[in-house]
């Protein structure tokens, strides 16, 4: 086995709930000190999160200030997301991101993706992951529990508008940058080495994207035959990357599905224009949710 083909991520920093917060909360001190308070709210994009017990206190005086509130209580080191609903029903969207240098950061952005649907409408009561979701008696191998990202985005457009569904793709990217940024010099970095993330995120009400949670080395088991080809193609294009035929010029924006959205400063698209070059948001390179073939 090649060096060049395993995991750089040895240190938690990112995938791990309560350390993933700290390094947040800590990077967006920084931006606020150093950049002003109009950058760090570029980081408000992670729930208000308390850490138990060591953090008991402070969580009991949030909950008097909110009473009525839902608290959600995960352990700090396993997966299984959080859910919002659409059509009743709770989702999160899973979006794949690889990383293979974090000094300078030069991370990709995957098209492909899907949001993870409850098979039961929406109740406090049952709160679980997909894989829970599987054992109950009104599951439908035939209908799954996900839509692509690709039918996701469409629906939302066909509901919020085009220009919504724009911004909130943008926040997304945004997240993706500002939380590698958050651990850049924290997780020891290999040159040999690659890590590919699975990020979990939630839509609130308002179109506004929430970070849950990152996995590192995310699963690839299928749970259909659209699944399977989706993640069949994300593991070939992950190795293409890895590029151990030394095959790449080094120039590449493009690698199958991957897209690369930062190579140490931001990745323009080829026809960003001068007003897109100008604007606040990133103007990354990247086509989330609209396929390997569609970049309208």
């Amino acid at each position: 086995m090649f060096n060049k083909s395993e995991a750089c991520d040895a240190q938690p920093a990112l995938t791990r709930k309560n350390l993933m917060v700290k390094n947040l909360k800590r990077y967006r001190k920084h931006l606020e000190r150093e950049a002003g308070p109009m950058e760090a709210a570029k980081c408000d994009f992670f729930p208000r999160t308390f850490e138990l017990p060591s953090e008991y206190h402070l969580f009991v005086e949030e909950f008097k200030r909110s009473p009525g509130s839902t608290w959600i209580m995960k352990p700090v080191s396993c997966s299984g997301p959080l859910c919002f609903t659409l059509r009743c029903r709770k989702f999160d969207l899973r979006v794949y991101v690889m990383v293979t240098s974090y000094i300078p950061l030069k991370a990709w952005l995957y098209r492909d993706g899907f949001a993870r649907f409850s098979s039961t409408r929406f109740s406090l009561s049952s709160i679980n992951d997909q894989s829970v979701q599987k054992t109950a008696p009104e599951y439908d191998p035939e209908k799954g529990c996900k839509w692509q990202l690709q039918q996701l985005r469409r629906y939302l457009s066909a509901k919020h508008g085009r220009e919504a569904v724009e911004n909130l793709f943008k926040e997304i990217d945004n997240i993706f940058i500002r939380s590698l940024q958050s651990v850049q010099k924290v997780i020891i970095n290999d040159k040999h080495c690659f890590e590919l993330y699975g990020y979990d995120i939630l839509l609130d009400d308002s179109l506004k994207p929430w970070l849950i949670e990152v996995n590192a080395s995310p699963s690839l088991a299928a749970s259909s035959q659209e699944d399977y080809e989706m993640k069949y193609g994300l593991l070939e294009d992950t190795l293409h990357i890895v590029d151990m035929e030394g095959r790449l010029t080094g120039r590449e924006k493009r690698v199958g599905g991957f897209d690369l959205m930062w190579n140490d400063g931001p990745v323009y698209s080829e026809d960003a224009s001068p007003e897109t070059l100008c604007s606040s948001c990133f103007p990354a390179n990247t086509h989330l949710g609209r396929g390997s073939c569609d970049t309208s």
